[in-house]
């Protein structure tokens, strides 16, 4: 009895257990339920749409329709509505087989054009005080690059501004020489018209009523001949050879009227023949020594004139040296200009900085490398590169041609070529005009190089890119092609558009395009013979396309 008392207690303490554990997972059922629902209840969006003007909550069908929104692609096709299709001028092509010489493709090098690329050098050493251009900068010839402080320059400048005040007052000297050296040839003609004049008047008898005429004539103040040619170059520059010529023409005028006075009174018999001969030998010795003073001043004044001259052209000489120093340190200066004016440009303003030298751009283009040199407070040597300037309106294509294509070079039209730059403009060419064909074929590589120009208005093509050069053959092969008209490209992919079942309807569809030639692209994949594709339109297309993918503003 007591053992059925122990089964019964031990099964009733067992059943109130299982009562408990059914109890507490009832409990964790209830209160995670109830966790979901104020979790969800108390959710921002949930309370938005349940307070919105007395909306109710979205179904389960319009949920549904909200995430198959959100999962949806971008549009891939355009419907048109009739004005815009009027507008579009839309025509549909077809792609077709055409026959086409094989290419054969060449790596290459695009490079800056070394007949256009300058490293820009001082060609004297000094410091950098101000730097005035960049990396990539565009530059027009003579725009100013950077500024330095430079001794040799300083110096070069000041000597020339020493050679220009020689030659303003080399320029003063010979002016003065030169007047004084004219006037000189103009008095002595009429100095030597006087003595042969009275010559030839002594060779004649002299009437005594003109000899007394004459002396009346003086007696009532008629200027003598030596006054008359004072008074004519009064007013001319004579310089010492005034004094000299005019005071030893004076002498002979007196020692002239000496001896016709004793002849006349030898006439009169008032004095004898002592005093004729003594007066004669006295005018003869005055009219020699006005002779050798001719003589004399003539050379003199010349010889004056002639070392103004010299002394003028070694100043001249002096200066277009000391100009020719700064030239050489590619310093300007107009030559011409001092030559003609010296005094020109010494002023106080340009003597304080005499030592600026301007380094500035030899051509027009970009800066493509720039040198610590060319920085504020650095020493640039002469020879230093501190800017290299290179016109990228050309650029050269250089590449190396394997010896079995050599023979493709000589069937170039006009030694054109096409070539890529396919890593930065896939699809797109360009092209080449062959300047020079390699002599010798390398033993090693067994290429020929080959150096082409390539015009690059827009910039696009950039030194160190690679080139891929396209060489048509003698072979031909069916190609795939399309209008080239009809390529889109979008975010670096080629498109067409192709008509759909539904009118006014097109699709986009992906395509690999390759090269080009007389209006058309060959298609390399994505298309199949006769497929119609959109000729004329496809870019109003791609527009409505691009517009109807935007996202929404919000």
């Amino acid at each position: 009895m007591s053992v059925a008392l122990n089964h019964h207690s031990s099964t009733a303490t067992a059943h109130s257990h299982r009562s408990l554990v059914s109890w507490l997972v009832v409990g964790a059922i209830v209160l995670a339920l109830v966790g979901y629902v104020a979790v969800d209840l108390l959710n921002p969006s949930r309370m938005h749409a349940s307070q919105g003007h007395g909306q109710s909550l979205p179904s389960a069908n319009d949920g549904s329709k909200e995430k198959a929104g959100e999962t949806a692609g971008p549009a891939t096709s355009v419907s048109l509505s009739e004005a815009k299709f009027r507008e579009a001028k839309i025509s549909v092509g077809h792609t077709r087989m055409d026959r086409l010489a094989t290419e054969a493709s060449v790596p290459g090098m695009i490079q800056a054009n070394a007949d256009r690329r300058v490293e820009v050098r001082p060609r004297a050493a000094g410091i950098v005080r101000t730097v005035h251009a960049s990396i990539g900068q565009k530059v027009k010839k003579g725009d100013l690059l950077v500024v330095l402080d430079s001794p040799e320059v300083g110096k070069a400048r000041l000597d020339l501004r020493a050679r220009q005040r020689e030659l303003a007052n080399a320029q003063y000297e010979y002016r003065w020489k030169t007047e004084i050296a004219e006037n000189v040839q103009a008095l002595i003609p009429a100095l030597e018209k006087a003595i042969i004049e009275d010559v030839a008047n002594r060779h004649k008898p002299t009437p005594t009523s003109d000899r007394h005429d004459e002396e009346a004539m003086h007696a009532e103040g008629t200027p003598a001949r030596a006054e008359v040619l004072e008074i004519r170059f009064a007013g001319k520059n004579l310089g010492a050879y005034r004094g000299t010529l005019l005071q030893s023409f004076a002498d002979y005028e007196i020692a002239v009227h000496e001896e016709e006075k004793n002849i006349d009174l030898q006439r009169r018999e008032i004095f004898g023949e002592h005093q004729v001969v003594v007066a004669r030998h006295t005018r003869e010795g005055m009219q020699e020594k006005l002779k050798g003073t001719i003589e004399q001043v003539r050379y003199d004044s010349a010889q004056e004139r002639r070392l103004a001259t010299q002394a003028l052209r070694q100043a001249e000489a002096a200066l277009v040296d000391a100009a020719q120093r700064l030239r050489i340190l590619d310093v300007p200066v107009d030559i011409r200009s001092l030559l003609q004016n010296p005094e020109q440009g010494v002023s106080v303003a340009e003597i304080e900085d005499v030592a600026r030298y301007d380094i500035t751009a030899p051509i027009d283009g970009n800066v493509v490398k720039k040198f610590p040199f060319a920085a504020r407070g650095q020493k640039a040597d002469a020879n230093d590169v501190v800017f290299v300037v290179a016109d990228l309106s050309t650029v050269w294509v250089k590449a190396d041609v394997g010896e079995s294509d050599v023979a493709k070079l000589s069937r170039l039209q006009d030694g054109t070529f096409r070539f890529r730059a396919a890593r930065a403009y896939p699809g797109r060419e360009f092209q080449a005009r062959l300047i020079s064909v390699g002599s010798v074929v390398d033993p090693l590589t067994r290429t020929v190089p080959i150096l082409a120009e390539a015009q690059n208005p827009d910039g696009v093509l950039r030194a160190e890119m690679f080139a891929q050069i396209i060489l048509d053959s003698s072979a031909v092969e069916q190609v795939l092609t399309v209008p080239s008209s009809a390529i889109v490209e979008i975010e670096g992919d080629r498109f067409v558009f192709m008509p759909s079942d539904k009118p006014r309807t097109y699709s986009i569809h992906p395509v690999e395009a390759g090269r080009q030639f007389d209006g058309r692209t060959v298609i390399q994949a994505g298309l199949k013979a006769g497929d119609p594709v959109v000729a004329s339109g496809a870019f109003f297309l791609k527009s409505e396309l691009t517009f109807r993918n935007e996202p929404p503003e919000e």
